[in-house]
């Protein structure tokens, strides 16, 4: 009888200290799931990159913020035109896409350590929501940010232009088609890039048929004058 009360007691005890653990583990997680989500979330105001062109131009490169800007074509064209770099690179990019997770740090490294030869502007298509589990850019920025380590400007195609389709593709296709004549929108996935040469001309472009070992190997195949 004494044996079956101890047994009892052991059994509620247990259960009691399991209850506990579980309580306190699921109160840390929510914490830590609200900061994180928070932080990724967090809402700030867009500016347009055609009113900030300056701004943009002499950004602050110890500034440890993403730098997200609305932007079109010709303001991208505008911006390409301002730059000194021999070759200007435009990617298309998001968060969300695998190809993008495994090729993008590739590309990033490759132009850290070739800054004199090239201007990387990235490009997405992603929509801002209020919405904090729909909102992309902001997504986006903490990409960006807490995993590329990424704070150069980056570009939003312009919705009220574009669209305000669910899905960001459809604002690229535009893009392509307004800025890159000789670009097959079919074939621009992510990554894509288009790269325009020192007179700002366009030499050529990459989908997704190629890899982003080929991509790079063309770059650096580049010349310098």
């Amino acid at each position: 009888m004494l044996r079956l009360v101890f047994f009892i007691l052991y059994v509620m005890i247990y259960r009691l200290f399991f209850l506990l653990l579980l309580i306190t583990s699921f109160s840390v997680f929510g914490q830590n799931s609200k900061k994180m989500l928070v932080y990724k979330t967090s809402p700030y105001e867009l500016k347009y990159a055609s009113n900030h062109i300056e701004e943009i131009i002499n950004y602050n490169k110890n500034d440890s913020t993403v730098k997200m800007y609305i932007a079109d074509g010709a303001t991208v064209d505008s911006l390409i035109k301002r730059s000194t770099k021999p070759y200007k690179v435009v990617m298309i990019y998001t968060y969300w896409c695998p190809a993008v997770r495994e090729n993008l740090p590739k590309f990033l490294s490759f132009i850290n350590t070739n800054q004199e030869k090239f201007d990387l502007f990235l490009v997405t298509g992603d929509m801002y929501s209020k919405s904090p589990l729909r909102n992309k850019v902001a997504l986006n920025n903490y990409y960006l940010a807490a995993e590329l380590h990424y704070y150069a400007p980056v570009y939003i195609l312009d919705y009220e232009k574009y669209g305000k389709r669910i899905r960001g593709f459809s604002r690229i296709d535009k893009y392509i088609e307004e800025t890159c004549a000789i670009c097959n929108t079919k074939k621009m996935g992510y990554t894509a890039q288009i790269v325009y040469g020192s007179k700002n001309e366009i030499l050529y472009y990459a989908g997704w048929e190629t890899s982003a070992e080929e991509d790079i190997k063309k770059l650096d195949h580049l010349p310098l004058d």
